[in-house]
Parts: C-alpha cells; sequence; structure tokens
C-alpha cells in the first residue's frame, strides 16, 4: 500500500521542482501558491493545483511528489518578484526586437 501523502495546506507557498513534461518542465524551479490541497487534494491521482504566475498560466497541477515548502513567505514573494522581473525584462526585449 502507498504511503499517505503530506499535508499541504491551501495558501502555502511551494517551490515546483522534477517536471519532466515538456509542457512544465520549464516550471522547475518556480514558486506557486497552492490552491487545492489539503481535504481537496485529489488523493487518487495525488495532485494538487498550485497557481504560478509564468507564461500567462495561472493554475497548474501538479504531483505532490513534485512541491516542496517554502520555509518562508518573504522568501516565497521574494522570489516571485525576481520571476516577475525577469518576465518584464523578456517581455521588453521582445517588443524592442519587434520595433527594431
Amino acid at each position: 500500500m502507498a504511503s499517505p501523502l503530506p499535508p499541504i495546506e491551501v495558501g502555502a507557498f511551494v517551490t515546483l521542482f522534477g517536471l519532466t513534461s515538456a509542457n512544465a518542465s520549464h516550471l522547475n524551479g518556480k514558486t506557486g501558491e497552492v490552491v487545492n490541497g489539503g481535504p481537496s487534494l485529489d488523493e487518487a491521482s495525488g495532485r494538487i493545483a498550485v497557481r504560478v504566475p509564468v507564461d500567462g498560466q495561472n493554475v497548474v497541477s501538479v504531483r505532490v511528489a513534485n512541491v516542496r515548502h517554502v520555509d518562508d513567505a518573504n522568501d516565497a514573494e521574494a522570489q516571485r518578484a525576481d520571476e516577475l522581473a525577469e518576465e518584464a525584462a523578456e517581455c521588453l526585449r521582445r517588443v524592442r526586437e519587434e520595433g527594431a
């Protein structure tokens, strides 16, 4: 019998890792907020919903085995700010390239 999944509370910040699919591997190392877990966790699939503000994608479904708790919400916010800054820089680069 499989061991029980660790509890993941809605509102917890997690970092994604170990994602291997072509559609999700770019999310490795990204931080998101759990929006579906705990009692709502899909025990059959072992998946939770995580809001990750990357590439316009708001919510992704990932296995619990592919998330780690972020120890400090301030760390999560700092990482998210860094990610948003990177995305903004990339958008600005594209705009400049299109205008050139």
